[in-house]
């Protein structure tokens, strides 16, 4: 079964993704706090990792890093209501798979995940 890491602040999009995913049959597990990311990462295996770039204490490219070493072929899509291009260009040079900005429709999401896991077949 295909696993997600699901990390957001924002509680409603936290369940927004998070029943679009499950409905869709992967196991899901979400984080609203960012600071319990990086262990959770290092102690466990994820097909992807959807994550927030700013939250409070542990930024999204904190994440991504933590991502990248534990599994370099894990794509990390970012999802940011704060689209900064300095912020995005390094994203993408540590090895982002895409961007997706607030709001977004289910379908957009779906799709840009869809490519995210085709891309590790």
């Amino acid at each position: 079964m295909t696993r997600i890491l699901l990390v957001d602040d924002d509680a409603d999009v936290l369940a927004f993704m998070t029943d679009a995913l499950r409905e869709r049959g992967f196991a899901v597990q979400v984080l609203q706090s960012s600071a319990q990311a990086a262990s959770v990462i290092a102690g466990d295996h994820f097909d992807l990792i959807v994550t927030d770039i700013v939250m409070p204490k542990v930024h999204g490219l904190q994440i991504l890093q933590s991502a990248k070493q534990r599994n370099p072929d894990t794509p990390v899509i970012f999802v940011t209501g704060h689209p900064h291009r300095d912020i995005l260009r390094e994203g993408f040079e540590q090895g982002a798979f895409s961007v997706l900005e607030k709001p977004f429709t289910v379908s957009e999401f779906l799709t840009t995940v869809d490519r995210a896991l085709a891309g590790r077949d």
